[in-house]
């Protein structure tokens, strides 16, 4: 075992089978317990001259020894070996929150909530405990192969109950300041609400994309934090109902007074979400395939590729590129207003016309833009992106069996196609 030196108590104990890497306090491997026969995540605390690091090795295993729950990584054992401090913990073999996250790509929000979900579960046994966990990110959650999320690293989480109600920070910032709150960015007391805004910042990301705090800088990161764009979530993943994108925008208010009192009242906020989507009225939604295939098929073709440039007309193109540029920077009314001025001198464009019906899908006017996608699609009949708009506005309006009629005959027009829809569309429905 590479650089640690270990007593027989430990190896009698415990095998280190394989690196797993450096973490941040040292070195860790998948390694077997003995006695139980099971495979567990040792860490090694290497930098053993760093006080600072010594005390968040510690309290890690004593805040993790404290709490039993399926949300939280359970710790085995923390002691000392050959005067190497060494924690063991069950070994999560699905890798990180992070691991599964793709830049620029919405997640499925079912899988989302799955997994936000058990991320409140676990902080909401912390908080029983008296604990703030004070770094929560994709990092520092772990999937397991049943896909349950757990949360871990509690280096730098603080026991509130025995330091009062609210903590005051020292003077150092302690965390990863694109995952924290506006009153830890201002080196300010936390509290519970401050987990919550970083829960909240990973739910954004999940659901965007992207992340909601933009800046490479503590002041730039600081200012975006005291703003809250409650529209930008929905330009960004337009599938968002109203009552979901109130749940997030909750989590994520600059003042913590506003946020949720307890990560209990976030879960019920997200299920009664789930449960009256708001902006998505008609007829109820039935999980078939079909349905599946149109949702997902609308995820992975974005707007920006349905804005390929296959416009002859050298001013629709100029007009396209602006209202695009537009649409991009938040100035939806804008795009809006160019699209459908141009449109009086290019009426039977499909490219415009597609770009209208999406400015106005940006709106909620999915009725409108249904129109607009009609046309386009009888201007440029067959073309598959129009083809998905519409679907997608058929969806979110309640016209079930009219979109199921449009994917037959997209898979009857490309069947070379259909294995690869039938696919996406049982992935979506499981």
């Amino acid at each position: 075992m590479e650089r640690i030196s270990v007593d027989g108590d430990f190896r009698n104990r415990f095998e280190p089978l394989e690196s797993l890497g450096a973490g941040a306090v040292g070195l860790v491997y998948r390694g077997r317990d003995h006695a139980t026969g099971r495979t567990v995540a040792i860490k090694f605390l290497t930098r053993t001259g760093d006080p600072s690091l010594l005390l968040r090795f510690v309290q890690e295993g004593r805040i993790l020894a404290r709490l039993r729950h399926p949300n939280l990584v359970q710790v085995i054992e923390m002691d000392v070996s050959a005067s190497v401090p060494y924690l063991v913990t069950e070994f999560v073999a699905g890798g990180t929150l992070r691991g599964r996250m793709t830049p620029d790509v919405c997640m499925n929000q079912t899988q989302v909530l799955d997994y936000i979900y058990g991320i409140l579960d676990g902080i909401a046994e912390c908080h029983a405990h008296g604990i703030i966990h004070r770094d929560l990110k994709p990092e520092n959650i772990l999937i397991s192969e049943e896909g349950v999320a757990k949360v871990a690293d509690l280096g730098i989480a603080k026991d509130y109950a025995r330091s009062g109600p609210v903590l005051t920070q020292s003077v150092a910032l302690v965390g990863t300041p694109r995952y924290m709150s506006p009153e830890q960015l201002r080196l300010e007391p936390v509290a519970i609400s401050s987990d919550l805004y970083a829960v909240g910042l990973i739910l954004y990301e999940l659901l965007a994309g992207e992340h909601y705090l933009h800046g490479n800088t503590l002041p730039d990161l600081l200012r975006n934090s005291q703003q809250l764009d409650k529209n930008r979530l929905q330009r960004r993943s337009p599938l968002v109902s109203d009552s979901l994108a109130r749940a997030v925008h909750w989590a994520l208010e600059p003042s913590m007074g506003r946020r949720p009192a307890s990560a209990t009242d976030l879960i019920q906020a997200l299920k009664a979400s789930v449960a009256t989507p708001g902006r998505q009225t008609g007829s109820p939604r039935r999980s078939s395939a079909w349905l599946g295939i149109a949702i997902v098929a609308i995820v992975l073709l974005a707007t920006a590729q349905a804005l390929r440039p296959w416009v002859e007309n050298r001013h629709a193109r100029i007009c396209l590129e602006r209202g695009q540029a537009l649409l991009e920077s938040g100035d939806r009314t804008g795009a809006e207003a160019l699209a459908r001025g141009a449109l009086t001198r290019h009426p039977t464009d499909a490219q415009l016309l597609l770009f209208h019906g999406l400015t106005l899908s940006v709106a909620d006017r999915f009725a409108e833009a249904e129109i607009e996608f009609r046309e386009a699609l009888r201007q440029a009949p067959g073309h598959q992106e129009i083809r998905v708009h519409l679907i997608r506005a058929l969806v979110i309006l309640g016209k079930d069996v009219e979109a199921e009629g449009l994917i037959r005959l997209a898979l009857h027009e490309s069947p070379e196609d259909s294995q690869q829809w039938v696919q996406l569309g049982v992935r979506s429905t499981t």
